[in-house]
Formats: C-alpha cells, sequence, structure tokens
C-alpha cells in the first residue's frame, strides 16, 4: 500500500511539473500581450494582468522548488549506498588483482581510489602491500603511515612492515618476529605472505640456497600454489638453470592455465631460450585475456619480428606506446621500434625513436648499444662514440657485478664479496639494491666496518640520521650490534593445513 501511494505521489508530482513546463510559455504569451494592452502609467502602479501573472510564477516556482528538494533528499539518501557499492567493488578487483600476480594493476586501481577517497584506510593499506607485493618497497612506509592514520588495523601494519623489512633483507630486524607469528598461529593468508617476504628477501641478497628452503617447504605444505613456483623459478634463473625455471613455470601454469601472469613469464623465459614458437602462442593466448597488457605486447611484438612479420610488430608497438605505459616499459618499445628500424635501414626513424628509448630509460643497455649504431650509420660519428661509450662503460660495470654474482655463488656467506656488490650497486646508483646487499653483509657479519660505514653514509644522505648514526657507531666501534637469530621459517602449525585445492593460488 505505501508503495502504490508512493508511486501516485511521485506520478503527481511529475504530473504537475511537466504541466507548469508547458504552460509556463502561454503565461509569457499572457503577459506580452498584457504590456501591450496596459496603459501607461506613471512606473507605481501595477497592472491586473501583471499581479495575477506574477502571483502564479511564484506559485510555480515554489511547487517546483519542493519537487526539487524531494529529487536531491532522494538522491542525498541513494549516493551513500552506491558509493560504498563503488569502493567496496574497487577494492575487491584490487584483491583479484595482487591473487593473480599482477601487483602493477592493484597499484594503478588503488591510486586511482585514494585520489577520491583520501579517507580510505583499506586503500591505503591494500596500496602498501601491492608496492610491496611488486618489489618497490621504497613506496611502502608512505602508504602504511597513511592507514595508520587513518584507524587501520595496528597489528596488520606492524605484519606488513615486518614483511617489507625481511623482504628489503634486513633480516635481523624482521626475522624474530615473523617466526613468532609464524609459531603463534598464523592464518593461511598471512603464512603464505611470510614465507613470499622471506623467500624473495633470501633471493634479492642472493642466499638462494635459504630461499629455495623456504619455497620448497611452502610447496611441502600446499603443493599446488603457483606463487611459490613463480618464486622458485627466480631461483633457478640465478642459478643459471635455465631448464629448471621453465619447469617451475610449466608446473604453475598446469596449476593455474587461466592466469595471464603465470603464462606470460613462462612465454619470456622460453623466448631467451630460443622457443619462439611457443613462446608466441603463449603471448597471444595473454593477449586475447588482457589486451592492453603492456608486457604481453611487447612480448607479442617480440615474437613477431623474429618471425619477420615486421609491419605485425610495429601496429603493436604503437598500440603498445598509445596506452600510456611506464618508462621502462615504454623504453622497452621504441627500442624494439628502433631496431625494426635500423634493420630497415630507416636511419632517420631508428636515431628518433632509439634516442625517446634511452631518455625514458637510461638504464637500457641494448637501447644505448642500438643508438650509437644508428647515429654511426646516420654519419653522426661524434654522437655514435659518446652513446658507445657510455654502452662499454656501464658494461663493464655489468661484467664486475656478474663475476662478484658468480663468486657468491660458490661462496655465498663471504661478506666481503657481499659488501662490494653492494658498493657497486651504490656507484651505479641503484642506492634500494645495494643497500639490501650492505644489510645482507650483516646477515653473517654484524659488526663489518665497511658495510656499516657504507650504510651509514647512504641513510645520512636518505636524512635518516638516527640510523646513520646507529650503524656509524657499530662501524666504529663504539657499539655492538644486535644478536642474530635463526630466520628459517618453520612449517604452517597444522590448524592452519588447507586441502591441495585450496593451495592452487
Amino acid at each position: 500500500m505505501h508503495s502504490a501511494k508512493a508511486r501516485v505521489s511521485w506520478r503527481r508530482w511529475w504530473w504537475e511539473r511537466t504541466s507548469l513546463v508547458s504552460s509556463s510559455s502561454s503565461m509569457i504569451e499572457m503577459r506580452a500581450t498584457a504590456e501591450q494592452q496596459a496603459p501607461v502609467s506613471d512606473g507605481l502602479a501595477v497592472a491586473p494582468s501583471q499581479a495575477v501573472e506574477q502571483g502564479r510564477r511564484k506559485a510555480t516556482f515554489a511547487r517546483a522548488g519542493i519537487g526539487l528538494a524531494i529529487v536531491a533528499l532522494l538522491c542525498a539518501a541513494a549516493y551513500r549506498p552506491l558509493r560504498q557499492v563503488s569502493l567496496d567493488h574497487r577494492l575487491a578487483k584490487a584483491r583479484e588483482a595482487l591473487r593473480d600476480f599482477h601487483p602493477e594493476a592493484a597499484i594503478d586501481s588503488l591510486t586511482k581510489l585514494v585520489a577520491v577517497r583520501p579517507d580510505c584506510a583499506e586503500a591505503e593499506f591494500l596500496l602498501a602491500a601491492a608496492y610491496r607485493h611488486a618489489g618497490r618497497l621504497d613506496m611502502v612506509e608512505p602508504h602504511l603511515r597513511r592507514a595508520a592514520e587513518l584507524g587501520w588495523d595496528a597489528d596488520e601494519i606492524d605484519r606488513q612492515a615486518c614483511l617489507t623489512f625481511f623482504q628489503a633483507g634486513d633480516f635481523r630486524r624482521a626475522g624474530a618476529e615473523l617466526m613468532q607469528r609464524m609459531q603463534e598461529g598464523a592464518s593461511d593468508d598471512e603464512a603464505e605472505e611470510i614465507y613470499e617476504a622471506m623467500g624473495r628477501g633470501y633471493t634479492s641478497a642472493m642466499l638462494l640456497k635459504q630461499a629455495a628452503f623456504i619455497f620448497e617447504a611452502w610447496l611441502g605444505w600446499r603443493p599446488q600454489s603457483a606463487r611459490a613456483r613463480l618464486l622458485l623459478a627466480d631461483v633457478a634463473a640465478l642459478r643459471g638453470d635455465q631448464e629448471g625455471e621453465i619447469n617451475c613455470y610449466r608446473e604453475a601454469v598446469r596449476f593455474r592455465p587461466s592466469n595471464v601472469e603465470v603464462r606470460r613469464r613462462l612465454a619470456r623465459a622460453l623466448m631467451l631460450s630460443h622457443e619462439v614458437d611457443e613462446a608466441y602462442e603463449l603471448f597471444l593466448a595473454c593477449f586475447r585475456d588482457r589486451p592492453g597488457d603492456p608486457e604481453v605486447l611487447v612480448g607479442l611484438a617480440e615474437c613477431e619480428e623474429r618471425h619477420g612479420r615486421r609491419d605485425e610488430a610495429k601496429k603493436l608497438l604503437e598500440a603498445l606506446l598509445a596506452s600510456h605505459p611506464n618508462d621502462q616499459q615504454r623504453s622497452a618499445a621504441l627500442a624494439l621500434h628502433g631496431q625494426i628500424a635500423l634493420a630497415e635501414r630507416d636511419y632517420t626513424q631508428a636515431v628518433r625513436v632509439l634516442q625517446e628509448a634511452v631518455d625514458a630509460h637510461p638504464a637500457n643497455l641494448p637501447a644505448v648499444y642500438s643508438l650509437s649504431q644508428a647515429l654511426s650509420h646516420a654519419d653522426r660519428a661524434d654522437e655514435a662514440n659518446t652513446y658507445l661509450d657510455r654502452w662499454r662503460i656501464a658494461q663493464a660495470a655489468e661484467k664486475k657485478l656478474d663475476e662478484l654474482h658468480e663468486q657468491i655463488l660458490s661462496h655465498p656467506e663471504d661478506p666481503d664479496l657481499r659488501a662490494q656488490v653492494g658498493q657497486a650497486l651504490m656507484d651505479q646508483g641503484a642506492t634500494n639494491a645495494g643497500t639490501n646487499w650492505l644489510l645482507s653483509v650483516l646477515y653473517y657479519h654484524p659488526s663489518h666496518p665497511f658495510a656499516n660505514r657504507l650504510l651509514a653514509e647512504c641513510y645520512e644522505r636518505a636524512g635518516q640520521r638516527d640510523l646513520a648514526a646507529h650503524y656509524r657507531a657499530i662501524s666504529e666501534g663504539k657499539i655492538e650490534p644486535a644478536s642474530e637469530s635463526s630466520l628459517m621459517p618453520v612449517p604452517a602449525p597444522a590448524a592452519n593445513q588447507s586441502t591441495a585445492e585450496e593451495g592452487a593460488r
């Protein structure tokens, strides 16, 4: 009964509103006629027709105002739940992207969300987690801090901070707490995050034996975990075990056959082993599911170029460049575009796009070398030599790092080798990576003078004076470093054991 009355009321309001609109033209005509017929007065008298018309106008506007007010109230009542539905949907999409091993998509979505909803604590927290999953650890702390200010759960923030510290290589600072969380009964999702962060921390520090131990323990608990297999593939790649890397990816695809990121990584590994045909089929399948993905587009373009289909490759690259990729993706696309132009002997075009590639991402060494070749073919010898010298210097630095990595694979517990890697990375401007390596030195030799001194200098430049003073005091022997704890993980508690099907993540 109530709804029927409401419908009648709405119909009546709408009829009155449309009637008033349709009658307004008649009122205007009446007013014009009255003004023409009225005698000229001294300006103080008002014609009777004008008074009637003014009264009608006031009534019209009053009724219209009431109607608009009702609409405004109804819209306001509906806006809040619709706004919440939109928020919940966007948060769910971000979580889905993280589950699908696509943190960059989550970062993009959440960055847009916090721009319009700066009061959303959950969005800030998820954005911090997405940056950690993407390996962009320097971006985690500001968003965790903002989430805390907005009232997000303090224990959740502490856990995410510990995961970040360990993943960054600060094992002493976070290892004991993460182990305690495992022993006290972490949830399944928390246990997986701990396995991931610890394994990635060891991997980034080239502690490959420890990393493999963690990922294998993870697989012992959840044999169908695609995420663990992806991370184990990284360990195989660092060991130079290309076959082992591809096998890990194939197993991940077996458990997550529809996941774009899993198939894309297998395709990339196959490209490096010159298995172009299979890689092409995988990239093509990824393209059908995610046609705008820059990594998929550049991979598919590489396959087309290897097959001699340059026009198709160029179309894909143009589509990629039109999609506003990040600097590194843009550089990769432009570099391939430039290599195609070189092959077609269009040296003017090659110089133009390769210069853009180098400007977008100066560390893209293949693009630097290709630019030197294009400039040489374009009879610009001086510029060609400048870029060739730049490439040679960078190559020498890369070669030095490769040699140090090889030595560390043979002697992983040598802190002096690790300190040299940290210094070399710092010299190249890779501050975050260099810091991680120096922190890994302290895993074996907490009071290592050289590593502590470099860390003090690094934190001093970053404005973190307390940390700088701490590491400087250790390097000078004024204080003793904190004692080490065993950092090997324990298996997930029995209470958290899940079925194999639930482990296929």
